[in-house]
């Protein structure tokens, strides 16, 4: 098949897993022998690249405060997908996360006459809907002053000559989800809940490679437990619920060192106020923060340290920085916000916590200080888990099948 992915980061430019997890799946389709190119932003690209099957062309509008800009950016970005869709012919488009570029780009892949495959990890797409809405808004709004207020009008003329949709918002009937793969039931069902009609969809996990996600024995530490959060610095994934948890744990004079890894997100001030937290509660000894991480390094950390802290309470799919955790056979403390639930059991593989709950996960890190051989279970556990199910080359074999089929239905 010749396949044509959308998104609006691609590795190595990335910012969390549905990046990493469209990578894997788009690597292993073309070592299967299809035909893939990826269309996404510029994204901290140089333009210097040159890089066999991904065009980084597309622009990101939170990026530049310029109205005229975008209005030229908008338009370069329709215009690109068209000649793409036109050059490359594609069997099949599979879009995934769409939320930082142009929301009229739904529009330009409604109007391909390929099958169209949405990959959805979050509800991104209402607040996809809620931006276009606000920046139609803005134009619709008079201008500073008289000047400005001109201009506006000019432009808002000559670009509804061009296209009248221009500046019309775009309706959530008019997004192409006759096709869609979830992350997990639960993104499914929200889907389902805020009104999306979904006549065809399919959950496919997100999948890990457990050849290089490995598990390694759980080392005896003389000194205590080594605990480590990976994840987005941002207040929904709990990184400061893991520092109140590790507080008191040190409180008791239990021997816990806690690692926080990760990439500041919004809003910005998250990430500072980590550090401000822990001068504050006078871990500085105990809670060490770390650069962000290559993906493919991901393994050594994991390696390095003995319990999975995960105390998000984000409606996402399944987090890859999970997954990852639990194929290299770490033990596991976490919530089940969102598709979590669908992967982790409590005392099986994992022991599971309430969200926003500090207490519950001291007393889970206690647990692990005190049952002998209760680490290496769930951490074994946590790896049969990851092998059976979860495995990248199982997801993408679901994946071909699907995409299969519908570019099959398409074509009949």
């Amino acid at each position: 098949m010749r396949l044509l992915f959308v998104t609006d980061r691609y590795p190595p430019y990335l910012v969390g897993g549905y990046e990493v997890l469209c990578h894997d799946v788009v690597h292993r389709l073309a070592a299967r022998g299809h035909e893939c190119l990826v269309l996404t932003s510029d994204y901290r690209a140089t333009g210097r690249e040159r890089e066999p099957g991904i065009v980084r062309r597309l622009h990101l509008p939170h990026t530049s405060p310029r109205l005229l800009q975008h209005t030229w950016w908008e338009r370069s970005d329709a215009a690109l997908l068209r000649r793409t869709v036109a050059s490359f012919r594609p069997d099949l488009v599979s879009t995934w996360s769409m939320l930082w570029l142009f929301g009229s780009l739904h529009r330009g892949i409604a109007a391909i006459h390929v099958p169209v495959v949405a990959n959805l990890h979050g509800i991104w797409l209402k607040t996809h809907l809620h931006y276009h809405h606000e920046w139609c808004a803005t134009w619709a709004r008079p201008g500073g002053n008289r000047l400005n207020d001109l201009l506006k009008r000019c432009v808002r003329t000559g670009m509804r000559a061009l296209d009248r949709d221009w500046d019309r918002a775009l309706e959530q009937s008019e997004l192409r989800l006759d096709h869609a793969v979830f992350g997990s039931e639960f993104t499914r069902q929200e889907y389902l809940e805020t009104g999306f009609r979904l006549p065809d969809s399919r959950v496919i996990y997100s999948g890990i490679d457990t050849s290089r996600f490995t598990a390694r024995p759980l080392a005896e530490r003389p000194d205590g437990l080594s605990l480590l959060y990976v994840g987005r610095l941002v207040p929904e994934k709990g990184a400061h619920i893991a520092i109140e948890a590790v507080e008191r744990l040190v409180s008791r004079k239990r021997p816990v060192r806690l690692t926080v890894v990760g990439i500041p997100g919004f809003p910005f001030d998250y990430a500072p106020g980590l550090r401000d937290q822990v001068a504050r509660l006078g871990l500085g000894d105990v809670v060490r923060f770390a650069d962000p991480v290559p993906n493919d390094r991901l393994p050594e950390v994991y390696a390095a340290h003995d319990v999975f802290l995960f105390p998000s309470w984000h409606r996402e799919a399944t987090s890859m920085a999970l997954l990852g955790a639990m194929s290299c056979g770490m033990a596991v403390v976490s919530t089940t916000a969102g598709g979590s639930g669908e992967v982790l059991r409590h005392d099986k593989n994992a022991l599971v916590v309430p969200a926003e709950d500090p207490q519950a996960i001291t007393a889970a890190v206690e647990r692990l200080l005190d049952e002998a051989g209760l680490a290496w279970r769930l951490g074994a556990e946590a790896r049969d888990t990851m092998t059976s199910g979860f495995d990248i080359e199982t997801v993408t074999s679901q994946m071909e099948r699907y995409l299969s089929q519908v570019a099959g239905r398409s074509s009949a």
